[in-house]
């Protein structure tokens, strides 16, 4: 059962409006037999929809007017088929955005297909969430001991789940089998198990600073701590050294995606049938990462001394160091300056990767971003087998004081022509010596991504404007073959592969045969009484399509 409202922000509605909805329907929907009202009055329209498949469903409109107008809509079909309705899914979407022109919004109340849908994800999600957590815990407890929350967790995140241990008793209560379990590594959230993989082990190595100093000696406390954190160096970083080796290069930017993903699902929002897909390939994608993952650490991790003689090791304080601890001025290195090019890079292959996740039909691969010109996205239609778009950068760099250094993004085509390009532009610090006053600051580092939206913005247009979003060029077309007396341009069957309803029947769509989802294709012959279109491969050729099968059978 299907349940929405719409919302109007006035009391006005017609009765005519209940035919309106009726009519629309029976005039953009080329796979409807009949459409007939059972009941129609000034508050409530009830009609069945009947379709050349043979499935019939009930839809109730219900008007309800206080301050506002509310019109309930309750779809609902005649009898279960026992396998995913994709028709009752085109129903409420093609009802849905069918009022969505007239009404103000719309309220998702209650989808029985949605619930149906995020039942087979959830423990899926839980058991891929806790098989990173067992590989944390084990290979933490590998290199750093049993105590390795207590002693190397940063005590920010440390604290906020101590917090809730503390507070867990009462709930405990209620399970006394494990009352004496700790269980708080299962409450930590997949942000946070991110965090714990990347723990970094810092030391303090203290450096001449006249700053610190005089904060010291004036009891500025705050001053000191935050002058203090500026003496905190990296010796270990966990993720680098030891996890990083044993994963796939694409598991960060997997794990970002089954951390959303989870979110959705977590959190009650909407999926359809594509989504679903979408989603249940990118778990099992994760979980076997983490599988390989565990195999790889068992084999590679490091004997406790080569752990002690990285954990012991220190950087003595230089000359730049100690000018930058007076002026307040850092000067970057190499590596620093590509970091902070990287982050940016990084972020900008998240943003359109996750502009283009839903697109079935595309393939989007993302690889690790390793430095100049690395090949860091490409984007590649199931379609069109001709084109194909990739994002490369390159880094020009010129390390020390007052130097520009750039990273230029460029996308390019099959042809390796350069379609767009967009430059970052990282400026050193630079400070200056004067005998008597001796150094002092000139010019703060500044690092200009000012281009990187409208970059952003106009190589989605380009990857739009080639792989063309087909799937809602279909309710376009669909429309104008009812309008003009025409075929639909889709079947009225799914499509092998993805088991969406977008086999294409019309070249104006797409080549005929050819699933605009996901670029399967299909056998497709004409009936042989009604010269509909059939999946010859399911049904033999020069035959009838199911729906005339059918008809025949009960004859």
């Amino acid at each position: 059962m299907i349940k929405f409202a719409m919302v109007r922000n006035s009391r006005d509605f017609s009765q005519s409006e209940f035919s309106d909805i009726v009519n629309t329907l029976r005039a953009t929907d080329g796979t409807l037999e009949n459409c007939t009202i059972i009941i129609l009055n000034s508050t409530i329209c009830e009609f069945r929809l009947e379709y050349k498949s043979g499935q019939k469903y009930f839809v109730t409109c219900n008007l309800v007017t206080h301050k506002t107008a509310q019109l309930v809509i309750t779809i609902e079909a005649q009898k279960e088929t026992g396998t995913y309705d994709f028709q009752l899914e085109q129903i409420k979407i093609r009802l849905k955005d069918l009022l969505i022109k007239t009404w103000d919004s719309c309220i998702w109340l209650a989808d029985s297909q949605v619930l149906e849908l995020s039942a087979t994800l959830y423990t899926s999600i839980h058991r891929t969430e806790n098989k990173l957590r067992e590989f944390i815990n084990s290979s933490m407890v590998v290199l750093f001991g049993i105590t390795w929350w207590e002693d190397y967790v940063q005590p920010n995140l440390r604290n906020v789940y101590d917090t809730h241990r503390q507070r867990q008793g009462p709930y405990k209560r209620d399970v006394p089998s494990f009352a004496n379990v700790d269980d708080s590594l299962l409450s930590i959230n997949t942000d946070d198990l991110w965090s714990l993989m990347n723990l970094k082990v810092t030391k303090w190595v203290p450096k001449d600073d006249p700053i610190l100093e005089a904060a010291i000696r004036d009891g500025k406390a705050d001053k000191v701590l935050e002058l203090s954190k500026k003496h905190m160096e990296v010796v270990l970083d966990v993720w680098s050294k030891y996890l990083q080796p044993c994963f796939d290069d694409k598991f960060e930017t997997e794990w970002r995606n089954f951390t959303r993903n989870r979110n959705h699902i977590a959190h009650n929002k909407l999926i359809d049938h594509a989504a679903h897909a979408k989603i249940a390939q990118n778990i099992d994608l994760v979980y076997q990462m983490i599988e390989d993952a565990e195999r790889k650490f068992s084999e590679l991790h490091l004997s406790e001394e080569e752990k002690e003689a990285l954990i012991d090791c220190a950087t003595e304080p230089d000359e730049e160091e100690r000018i930058e601890a007076i002026t307040g001025i850092k000067i970057y290195g190499e590596s620093d300056i590509e970091s902070m090019f990287l982050e940016k890079l990084t972020d900008f292959q998240a943003g359109v990767s996750d502009e283009l996740y839903f697109r079935r039909d595309l393939d989007v691969e993302t690889d690790e971003i390793k430095g100049t010109h690395s090949e860091f996205l490409r984007v590649s239609s199931k379609l069109v087998e001709d084109e194909k778009f990739t994002f490369v950068c390159n880094f020009e760099i010129t390390d020390g004081r007052g130097n520009s250094s750039i990273c230029i993004i460029q996308l390019v085509n099959s042809a390796n022509e350069i379609l767009e390009q967009c430059e970052l532009e990282f400026t050193n610090g630079d400070y200056e010596f004067d005998e008597e006053t001796g150094y002092s600051p000139r010019v703060q580092a500044t690092l200009d991504d000012s281009a990187l939206e409208k970059f952003h913005e106009s190589v989605l247009d380009i990857i739009n404007d080639k792989f063309p979003d087909l799937v809602q060029e279909i309710k376009v077309l669909n429309y104008m073959a009812v309008k003009d007396g025409g075929e639909p341009p889709v079947a009225d069957f799914p499509c092998c592969e993805c088991g969406e309803f977008t086999v294409s029947i019309s070249n104006e769509l797409w080549e005929i045969g050819v699933c605009v989802s996901c670029g399967a294709k299909h056998n497709l012959e004409r009936c042989i009484r009604c010269e509909a279109y059939y999946n010859a491969d399911e049904l033999g050729s020069d035959t009838f399509c199911e729906s005339c099968s059918e008809y025949l059978e009960a004859q």
